[in-house]
């Protein structure tokens, strides 16, 4: 959907920056693929995008949610009230900011400082959390899995359940085990809402996420998440770049070719790096080209 469409209601931009897609479908019923009407977009730089049947692709750039502040997101949503389980899955985000989100959440409305319960994917350094608002304009509060969880887009997915009034917040690797993040009691009131929500934290650069497989929450729920081995780190405090591995005179590949040659470089720092102009030296000469990203996390 292009928002350029003239069935689109444009508003000057304001200090919360959301855009509200209501959803024809009834979120009860988990009645998928959602449809998106009626979108209001306040930031002619952010927008959302309906890729396919359950395909979506927000961009956002400004504050984001920040204590203090009003909030600043991209947000296309339902209205739902009573019990729900929904899930989604983060097939990319760009790191805008160590603390980039992309996510669900239930908001009480589209004020800039409303209530909300949300679960996000972030970068790598912030892995997976739940965070919330109890009262309108308090200062956000989040927690995750002691030691945290880890945020692998497009290895990455979100769950939210309500049951009873109590709100749990899960991730997942693979979207059949869940491990709860936290919980909420937050009372979103009568005009709840509740959707795909994306923030670059960043007021000078933007964040564009893609979601896929949005549904009803499906598989095993309060599965404790092990670390089980620690990913290769970064020797200087300098760079987050980490020669990860070098495949040298390999053996021969199962037909009998021979195997690639290569050389592998990983970023563990907590946000892109930018590699113009950086060069290989010595026995192999190469010359990363201009505007080329590393993103946090890739290799």
């Amino acid at each position: 959907m292009d928002l350029s469409s003239p069935s689109l209601r444009r508003r000057p931009s304001a200090a919360f920056l959301v855009i509200v897609g209501l959803l024809w479908t009834a979120l009860l019923r988990a009645q998928f693929p959602l449809e998106l009407t009626n979108a209001i977009v306040t930031n002619p730089g952010d927008s959302i995008l309906r890729q396919s049947t359950s395909r979506w692709e927000l961009r956002q750039r400004g504050r984001g949610i920040v204590p203090g502040s009003p909030d600043e997101i991209v947000f296309a949503a339902v209205p739902v009230s009573g019990d729900f389980d929904v899930q989604v899955r983060i097939e990319s985000l760009d790191i805008s900011n160590p603390y980039v989100r992309a996510g669900l959440m239930l908001r009480a409305s589209t004020a800039a400082n409303a209530p909300f319960a949300a679960v996000f994917a972030s970068s790598p350094l912030a892995g997976c959390f739940a965070e919330n608002r109890i009262f309108p304009g308090s200062n956000p509060a989040r927690s995750s899995w002691p030691g945290g969880f880890p945020s692998a887009p497009p290895d990455s997915w979100v769950r939210l359940r309500r049951t009873n009034g109590v709100i749990d917040a899960y991730a997942s690797i693979d979207g059949t085990q869940w491990t709860r993040l936290g919980g909420s009691s937050v009372d979103p009131g009568p005009d709840a809402l509740l959707g795909l929500v994306v923030t670059s934290q960043n007021t000078t650069v933007a964040t564009r996420a893609v979601f896929s497989s949005l549904g009803p929450g499906v598989g095993t729920v309060d599965v404790p998440w092990v670390h089980s081995r620690e990913s290769a780190t970064p020797s200087s405090r300098r760079t987050g770049l980490v020669f990860s591995e070098i495949q040298y005179h390999p053996g021969k590949l199962p037909d009998g070719s021979p195997a690639p040659e290569f050389i592998e470089i990983a970023n563990h720092g907590d946000i892109f790096m930018d590699l113009t102009g950086w060069t290989l030296d010595g026995a192999v000469q190469f010359r990363f080209p201009d505007g080329y990203q590393l993103q946090a996390g890739a290799r």
